[in-house]
Protein backbone atom coordinates (compact mmCIF):
# COMPACT_ATOMS: atom_id res chain seq x y z
CA UNK A 1 0.00 0.00 0.00
CA UNK A 2 1.71 3.45 -0.90
CA UNK A 3 1.41 6.27 1.84
CA UNK A 4 -0.27 9.77 0.40
CA UNK A 5 0.84 12.92 0.93
CA UNK A 6 -2.32 13.00 3.73
CA UNK A 7 -1.11 9.78 5.50
CA UNK A 8 2.41 11.37 5.79
CA UNK A 9 0.98 14.83 6.99
CA UNK A 10 -1.17 12.92 9.17
CA UNK A 11 1.16 10.27 10.42
CA UNK A 12 3.96 13.57 11.41
CA UNK A 13 1.02 15.34 12.98
CA UNK A 14 -0.06 12.35 15.04
CA UNK A 15 3.65 11.90 16.17
CA UNK A 16 3.79 15.55 16.95
CA UNK A 17 0.87 15.10 19.27
CA UNK A 18 2.01 12.24 21.24
CA UNK A 19 5.21 13.84 21.50
CA UNK A 20 3.51 16.94 23.10
CA UNK A 21 1.62 14.81 25.50
CA UNK A 22 4.40 13.07 26.53
CA UNK A 23 6.65 15.91 27.79
CA UNK A 24 3.19 17.06 29.21
CA UNK A 25 3.09 14.29 31.05
CA UNK A 26 6.46 14.42 32.09
CA UNK A 27 6.47 18.37 33.24
CA UNK A 28 3.42 17.09 35.66
CA UNK A 29 5.78 14.39 36.84
CA UNK A 30 8.29 16.59 37.46
CA UNK A 31 6.00 19.22 39.72
CA UNK A 32 4.38 16.09 41.74
CA UNK A 33 7.94 14.86 42.42
CA UNK A 34 9.54 18.31 43.12
CA UNK A 35 6.36 18.89 45.51
CA UNK A 36 7.33 15.49 47.23
CA UNK A 37 10.70 16.39 47.53
CA UNK A 38 10.51 20.04 48.96
CA UNK A 39 11.28 20.01 52.40
CA UNK A 40 8.19 20.20 54.68
CA UNK A 41 7.67 23.50 56.60
CA UNK A 42 5.79 21.72 59.62
CA UNK A 43 8.95 20.32 60.78
CA UNK A 44 12.27 18.99 60.51
CA UNK A 45 13.38 16.17 57.72
CA UNK A 46 16.76 14.72 57.28
CA UNK A 47 16.07 13.91 53.39
CA UNK A 48 13.99 16.78 52.26
CA UNK A 49 16.31 19.33 52.80
CA UNK A 50 15.74 21.78 49.17
CA UNK A 51 13.23 24.33 48.27
CA UNK A 52 11.10 24.27 45.29
CA UNK A 53 12.44 26.68 43.65
CA UNK A 54 16.25 24.71 44.47
CA UNK A 55 14.89 21.36 43.04
CA UNK A 56 13.43 23.32 40.25
CA UNK A 57 16.23 24.87 39.29
CA UNK A 58 17.86 21.09 38.96
CA UNK A 59 18.22 19.62 35.56
CA UNK A 60 16.42 15.62 35.33
CA UNK A 61 18.69 14.14 36.60
CA UNK A 62 19.63 15.68 39.25
CA UNK A 63 16.10 15.93 40.55
CA UNK A 64 16.20 12.09 40.20
CA UNK A 65 19.57 11.56 42.12
CA UNK A 66 17.76 13.81 45.04
CA UNK A 67 14.67 11.64 44.54
CA UNK A 68 16.41 8.15 44.84
CA UNK A 69 18.00 9.71 48.45
CA UNK A 70 14.67 9.06 49.55
CA UNK A 71 15.35 4.68 49.16
CA UNK A 72 16.84 3.68 52.27
CA UNK A 73 16.90 0.63 54.06
CA UNK A 74 14.73 1.51 56.37
CA UNK A 75 12.29 2.89 53.13
CA UNK A 76 13.03 0.13 50.50
CA UNK A 77 9.56 1.51 48.91
CA UNK A 78 10.55 5.09 48.64
CA UNK A 79 7.42 6.15 50.62
CA UNK A 80 6.65 9.35 51.39
CA UNK A 81 4.27 10.42 54.10
CA UNK A 82 2.42 14.14 53.15
CA UNK A 83 1.17 16.54 55.45
CA UNK A 84 -2.72 15.49 54.39
CA UNK A 85 -1.41 11.92 56.05
CA UNK A 86 -1.81 10.03 52.30
CA UNK A 87 1.34 8.81 51.03
CA UNK A 88 2.98 8.29 47.87
CA UNK A 89 5.45 5.77 46.23
CA UNK A 90 8.14 7.17 44.77
CA UNK A 91 9.72 4.39 42.90
CA UNK A 92 6.11 4.63 40.92
CA UNK A 93 6.92 8.30 40.33
CA UNK A 94 10.55 7.77 39.51
CA UNK A 95 9.94 5.23 36.75
CA UNK A 96 6.93 7.42 36.01
CA UNK A 97 9.39 10.18 35.20
CA UNK A 98 11.67 7.54 33.49
CA UNK A 99 9.10 6.71 30.80
CA UNK A 100 7.79 10.56 29.84
CA UNK A 101 11.15 11.00 29.38
CA UNK A 102 12.34 12.18 25.74
CA UNK A 103 15.71 11.37 26.26
CA UNK A 104 18.11 9.20 26.85
CA UNK A 105 17.83 10.19 30.43
CA UNK A 106 14.93 7.98 31.06
CA UNK A 107 17.07 4.64 30.53
CA UNK A 108 19.66 6.25 32.83
CA UNK A 109 17.43 7.12 35.65
CA UNK A 110 16.04 3.44 35.18
CA UNK A 111 19.27 2.31 35.81
CA UNK A 112 19.97 4.28 38.62
CA UNK A 113 16.49 3.14 40.54
CA UNK A 114 17.55 -0.32 39.89
CA UNK A 115 21.22 -0.19 41.15
CA UNK A 116 20.03 1.88 44.42
CA UNK A 117 17.07 -0.91 44.88
CA UNK A 118 19.49 -3.54 44.29
CA UNK A 119 22.62 -1.81 46.78
CA UNK A 120 19.49 -1.36 49.27
CA UNK A 121 18.15 -5.12 49.17
CA UNK A 122 21.65 -6.50 49.47
CA UNK A 123 22.16 -3.99 52.49
CA UNK A 124 19.11 -5.70 54.37
CA UNK A 125 20.16 -9.10 53.12
CA UNK A 126 23.38 -8.56 54.91
CA UNK A 127 21.45 -6.67 58.13
CA UNK A 128 19.28 -9.77 58.60
CA UNK A 129 22.07 -12.22 58.48
CA UNK A 130 23.90 -10.59 60.94
CA UNK A 131 20.75 -10.02 63.37
CA UNK A 132 20.40 -14.01 63.11
CA UNK A 133 23.90 -14.54 63.68
CA UNK A 134 24.46 -11.89 66.72
CA UNK A 135 24.40 -14.27 69.55
CA UNK A 136 26.66 -16.84 67.98
CA UNK A 137 29.04 -17.55 70.75
CA UNK A 138 32.05 -17.45 68.49
CA UNK A 139 32.09 -14.28 66.15
CA UNK A 140 34.12 -15.43 62.21
CA UNK A 141 37.41 -14.67 63.21
CA UNK A 142 37.59 -15.45 66.87
CA UNK A 143 38.88 -19.48 66.50
CA UNK A 144 42.10 -19.11 64.67
CA UNK A 145 43.44 -22.61 64.95
CA UNK A 146 45.54 -21.25 61.68
CA UNK A 147 48.98 -22.37 63.81
CA UNK A 148 47.71 -26.06 64.54
CA UNK A 149 47.80 -26.52 60.57
CA UNK A 150 51.01 -25.74 59.81
CA UNK A 151 53.01 -28.59 59.55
Amino acid sequence: MTNTIVQAFSKQRTAKEKKSQKAEFLTDTRRRIISFLAAPTAFHDLLRTLSVEQLSGLNDTELMENALMVFTTDNVEGSLRLTDGSSISMIQCVNEFAGYSTSRDGALIKRRLREKLSTLHAIAEVERYTALHDDDAIGPFFDDNLSEHDG
